[in-house]
């Protein structure tokens, strides 16, 4: 099953004790990036403006992915992620335009990530797919005129509609109102979502279904970059639930996909198919039921 991945893409400013740099980021950066170690395509719809810079558009093409309709006249969105603190420092440089619904067609897999509130309720509630994912990170930034950021509460009545729902071990209680991750999957279960995820960093992730709850770890490795190990945890999940793959399994895959991507600087994956299935295998019986 394919996967549409729906958010902005972005141009993010790092800042690291060694110096600062831009990079391509956002969502379907990254999720575009583990198109062929899923062995399958990935989609993506967003909006950019015309400060992109080819050399990006020209990484998408070599993915087998046409930004052309997704062109508007708006700034690309720009983030500031400053790993000189812990947690990282996050700001906001621009935003680009809203992602409408009538962008997102009919599809096998739908990953909704927006990063500055691009998606809306009308698009929540109205995307259809066989199985729908949804990172709200997003949508519970509060973004300042002086491009702060802070966290505030968000619901919606279209979360019974999402198969899978991701957050941060700081965004769970913005969502569910309940500060203790166990209980937040829990309530966030009972809504109707089928699979709950919390992530825990190195820490590893929570995940909850109706019947099983589970501790993920991560696969151990030198982390050059942890931008968008997310993006690659919920990509690979999403595909692998929506494919009928069994639930421990599915998480042992991500959490090894999402451990190549942090390997290399920017959204890439240089490890093959192969050598991720084995980090997998590993994991699989490292998983806990708690």
């Amino acid at each position: 099953m394919n996967i549409t991945a729906v958010g902005h893409i972005s141009i993010d400013t790092l800042i690291t004790e060694s110096g600062q740099f831009e990079q391509l980021g956002g969502p379907p950066s990254f999720m575009s990036a583990v198109s062929d170690v899923i062995a399958s395509k990935v989609g993506v719809v967003t909006r950019f403006g015309p400060d992109f810079p080819e050399v990006f558009r020209e990484l998408f093409r070599e993915r087998g992915i046409d930004l052309a309709p997704w062109t508007c006249e708006s700034p690309t969105t720009r983030f500031i992620l400053d790993y000189t603190s812990q947690p990282r420092g996050l700001g906001v440089g621009s935003v680009c335009d809203c992602i409408e619904a009538a962008d997102v067609l009919d599809s096998g897999c739908v990953v909704l990530s927006p990063i500055v509130g691009e998606i809306n309720e009308s698009l929540l509630g109205s995307v259809e797919s066989d199985f729908l994912a949804l990172d709200p990170q997003g949508l519970v930034r509060k973004i300042y005129d002086d491009g702060s950021i802070t966290l505030e509460p968000w619901s919606s009545p279209h979360l019974s509609r999402v198969n899978l729902l991701k957050t941060s071990v700081r965004e769970h209680l913005f969502i569910s109102g309940e500060p203790d991750p166990l209980r937040s999957l829990e309530k966030i279960i009972e809504i109707g979502v089928d699979f709950a995820v919390i992530t825990l960093g190195d820490g590893g992730s929570l995940v909850h279904s109706e019947d099983t709850r589970l501790k993920v770890p991560v696969y151990p490795t030198e982390t050059v970059d942890s931008t968008g190990a997310g993006d690659c945890f919920l990509a690979a999940l999403s595909h692998s639930l929506s494919r009928g793959e069994l639930l421990q399994w599915s998480c042992a895959w991500a959490s090894a996909v999402a451990s190549s991507v942090v390997e290399t600087r920017g959204p890439f994956i240089e490890l093959s198919r192969t050598a991720v299935t084995e980090r997998a295998e590993n994991l699989l019986e490292k998983i806990q039921r708690v």
